[in-house]
């Protein structure tokens, strides 16, 4: 394996970097993602984590026939009561 040396002129340890995480209960019908959760971090290797932003978000309304795997999906995840809390408020 060949490395560019130019890629080697940058120090990484001063680089920050981001990750970003997003969940959703499930994919509808038409190809659409309901997003429940998202979570960014901003990361150095010299000082590890240094920001990070989480936040539920409400889906929107659950497409008919697909709150069942909703559920099962937020029970994977052990957010259930979280989640519940957003149907309970009329999603």
């Amino acid at each position: 394996m060949r490395i560019n040396t130019c890629f080697l002129l940058v120090d990484l340890t001063e680089e920050k970097f981001y990750f970003i995480d997003v969940q959703s209960l499930c994919k509808t019908p038409d190809e659409q993602y309901l997003p429940v959760e998202l979570a960014v971090v901003e990361f150095s290797l010299k000082d590890g984590m240094m920001n990070c932003y989480h936040q539920f978000l409400k889906p929107g309304q659950i497409p008919p026939g697909m709150r069942y795997e909703c559920m099962q999906k937020c029970k994977y995840y052990e957010i259930e009561n979280k989640i519940n809390v957003i149907f309970r408020n009329g999603l």
